[in-house]
């Protein structure tokens, strides 16, 4: 119900109901409703906003709380500031200064001295102090050593510890041939799905065929400044074959993707986008073997100068979402054209040697395309 709260009370145990004395959870003290019953279990009496549970707890003088950290989900490499916030959950007391201690990978960091002035139920951003990240993981572990002079009387929510990979890619990068940065494709996107990125990240393929099926997920750091380009390093010389279902290149939830120049092959489906958040993909310059295939809520989606040797189905997974900023513009596609519950699209000098099939579509434009629908040696409807 609205009134219950899903934390660790931070009982002695199972068989002795009353609060740890140093590590009660603060959120159930004041937090209860009044009942029939003014005392506790131990014949204490309730205060007017009980505490939640059997015993009734005392109130806090002071207490501090470290709450989390105030950082990009991607460290860059080089000097980061190390930041984080506060809260006063003390019953009364306005907290003016407080000690607070920092270590990085077991290395302790000069202590931060705050000061200011934080009523109950106040919160302040507090800088610790920076740290020169070079690339790998890190714990950062800070904890509060005094408020206002003194012992917190509540050390449960005095810590925080938290692990960082720092060192996201930014740059250009190689894939295959002699000396690469990456082998392949998929300890390319490791290191995507591991580092994130800090700008805009582009991938050259060498000339070859890359037997391997790709998943792409959510990349940190990406949005559509900063994106992710495959591309092939030579005119349209890489291809991506892949050895099995469900689709060569899948975008699960993946975003600001850009594939300029490749040739996607190997499956019923070459591409695939699935799970939401899918947006800001473009497939540029490419020659598509099999289907594009979006059965996600995907936002601005545009496939142009593309060979596309199948159909190109683009709806959303739930009937009530819909998809939108979709351009298909001078691309020869050799399967249909199948726009479902999507409010504006572009389909723009295109040769499509199938029918267009539109369903719940808004604010579109069918524009200088060659539609070729032929069933049985006759002409059947295109549109």
């Amino acid at each position: 119900d609205v009134n219950s709260i899903q934390v660790d009370p931070q009982l002695n145990n199972l068989n002795d109901l009353h609060f740890q004395p140093l590590t009660i959870n603060h959120q159930l003290i004041g937090a209860g409703v009044p009942t029939v019953y003014s005392t506790d279990i131990d014949g204490d009496l309730r205060n007017t906003s009980p505490t939640i549970g059997a015993d009734e707890a005392s109130s806090l003088v002071f207490d501090l709380a470290l709450s989390h950290y105030l950082m990009d989900s991607v460290v860059c490499n080089g000097n980061n500031p190390v930041q984080a916030s506060i809260v006063n959950y003390s019953t009364t007391a306005v907290i003016t200064a407080a000690t607070f201690n920092w270590e990085v990978n077991g290395i302790t960091q000069v202590p931060y001295i705050w000061s200011g002035n934080l009523s109950n139920g106040q919160s302040a951003n507090i800088f610790l102090g920076s740290y020169n990240f070079t690339g790998g993981s890190y714990t950062i572990k800070s904890w509060i050593t005094d408020a206002n002079g003194t012992s917190d009387f509540n050390q449960y929510n005095d810590t925080i510890n938290n692990v960082f990979d720092a060192g996201g890619l930014s740059g250009v990068y190689t894939i295959g041939g002699a000396s690469p940065s990456y082998n392949n494709l998929a300890t390319a996107i490791n290191a995507l799905h591991t580092q994130g990125i800090c700008s805009s990240v582009i991938f050259n393929i060498r000339p070859g065929t890359y037997n391997e099926n790709i998943v792409i997920n959510h990349i940190k750091g990406a949005d559509s400044t900063n994106t992710v380009t495959f591309k092939s390093e030579i005119g349209n010389t890489a291809t991506i074959n892949g050895v099995f279902n469900p689709g060569t290149v899948v975008l699960d939830g993946a975003h600001d993707i850009i594939f300029d120049s490749i040739t996607i092959s190997g499956n019923a489906i070459s591409i695939k986008l699935q799970n939401d958040p899918c947006r800001n993909i473009s497939i540029l310059n490419s020659y598509i073997d099999n289907a594009i295939s979006a059965q996600a809520t995907v936002h601005k989606f545009h496939v142009i100068n593309c060979m596309v040797m199948d159909l190109i189905n683009i709806q959303p997974t739930w009937y009530a979402d819909g998809c939108s900023d979709i351009r298909i513009e001078n691309n020869f596609i050799q399967g249909k054209l199948f726009l479902f519950k999507v409010d504006g699209a572009r389909v723009i000098n295109n040769d499509i040697h199938d029918y267009v099939y539109l369903e719940f579509v808004y604010n579109f434009q069918i524009i200088g395309n060659k539609i070729e629908h032929l069933t049985n040696g006759s002409t059947g409807s295109s549109l």
